[in-house]
This record gives structure tokens, C-alpha cells and sequence, in this order.
């Protein structure tokens, strides 16, 4: 926005000079007024969705409102995001990531703990991502592409699941080295399971057979849970 200047900005929209500034001490004033209307757009949007989920107690297209928040917009975000430094996007993703955290609070689904704040960043940061891409590349209105990014979303989470599940290639390679890693680690003796990583589910099928009294997880709470007494514990 630094390089456009309030001539440019007049001849483009028609406008008199006088006009622009009755209005705009400057292109950066006008740039900021934009980005505050998008932004309070994106927060209307969200506490409407959550409303009208809170009042029917269905459920709401949550996404589909941020989305159709960004839609208003399409205009301004074709004219900005080009040529934009980062500083739009970073404000972007994080007031769509802002709206998932508080929409989450509303409804105490353990909005605000670290967990969730990074499953909120990711999906934020997707977006915005996924619209930047589209209207650098193609004339066609963004709102014509959110079947195709909900289809990635869907896709990328069907991957992870499929990498939990134990059918990934990963897993087909490697669960059976997982019943001599357990009997090296049990010739130290342990009787507690931390689980505070991703892509364990296979160790911990295994664990439970073998005996081990208790496995504690940190998800979807943000610490680990302490065990009781001085039990050995082993750390996944």
C-alpha cells in the first residue's frame, strides 16, 4: 500500500482529490479504515453464526460465515493482497483464528487451550491461504472455490486419520518393531504410559496388552496429568 498514492486512488475510483480527502488523511488511513471494516465484518459474522447455532441448538455453518465475510470483501482483498507484505494476512489469519477461539469459548469446547489455539491457527491460516492463492491466480469469484478447499480440508484430515488408524504405510513398516521395543523398555520396569505425542496410537494398543496399569494422555487437556506416587512411568 505504500506505493499507491491518493492520485492513483482517485483516478481509479473517479474521484476528486478534495473527495478522497474528505474522507482519508492519507492512503494509509484508507488502508486501515479497509482492514478495520473487513475485520469487524469477520467478528459480526462469527457471533451471528454462534447465535443462531445457540438458538436453534443445531448446528451453523461457522466456516461458511467467515467465508461469506471475506466474500463481501472480494473487491478490496483483489486490490490488496497481490502486492501485500504479509501484514494483511498475518491480520487476517489471525482474527479468523480469534473468531474460532471465541466461538469455542461460547460453547465450552475447551476454547483457549493450547491444543485447541493451534487447530485454530491451522484452519485460520488454511483459509487465508486457500483465498490468497485464488485470487492470485484466477479471475473466478473465491466463493466459487470453497467446495474444492473444503474438499482438501477433508482430505488432509482424512490422511491424519488414516495415519492414526494404523492401515498408513508407516505403520504397516514399523508396528512390528513395536513388542521388542516395549520388552526393552519394560526390563527397566514402568507402569505408567505419558502419550504426548501423535501417531502413537499403535504403541499404546500394544502397551495396554502387555499390562501396563495406566496411560495418561495430555489431550485434549493443555498439561500432562501427574500420576499418583512415585509409579515408573515412561514417556511417549
Amino acid at each position: 500500500m505504500a506505493s499507491v498514492t491518493a492520485n492513483a486512488v482517485c483516478r481509479q475510483a473517479g474521484i476528486s482529490r478534495n473527495a478522497f480527502y474528505l474522507h482519508h488523511a492519507s492512503t494509509a488511513a484508507l488502508y486501515a479504515a479497509l482492514v478495520d471494516e473487513l475485520m469487524a465484518d469477520i467478528r459480526a459474522e462469527s457471533n451471528a453464526s454462534v447465535d443462531r447455532r445457540m438458538g436453534s441448538g443445531g448446528r451453523d455453518d461457522f466456516e461458511g460465515a467467515l467465508v461469506g465475510a471475506l466474500a463481501k470483501h472480494e473487491d478490496v482483498l483483489r486490490a490488496l493482497l497481490p502486492s501485500d507484505d504479509g501484514s494483511l494476512v498475518k491480520c487476517l489469519a489471525d482474527g479468523i483464528e480469534e473468531a474460532f477461539v471465541e466461538a469455542a469459548l461460547r460453547f465450552g469446547e475447551h476454547g483457549g487451550s493450547f491444543e485447541h489455539r493451534l487447530r485454530c491457527a491451522y484452519s485460520a491460516w488454511a483459509l487465508v491461504g486457500f483465498v490468497q492463492r485464488w485470487i492470485t491466480d484466477c479471475d473466478h469469484p473465491f466463493l466459487e472455490g470453497m467446495d474444492r478447499f473444503r474438499d482438501l480440508n477433508a482430505s488432509t484430515s482424512e490422511s491424519a486419520a488414516k495415519y492414526d488408524s494404523g492401515h498408513a504405510g508407516i505403520y504397516e513398516m514399523c508396528k512390528g518393531d513395536y513388542p521388542p521395543i516395549l520388552a526393552e523398555l519394560r526390563k527397566d520396569g514402568f507402569e505408567n504410559l505419558l502419550d504426548v505425542g501423535c501417531g502413537t496410537g499403535r504403541m499404546i494398543e500394544v502397551a495396554n496388552a502387555k499390562g501396563v496399569l495406566e496411560v495418561l494422555d495430555v489431550e485434549p487437556d493443555p498439561g500432562p496429568k501427574v500420576p499418583q506416587g512415585n509409579k515408573p512411568m515412561v514417556l511417549m
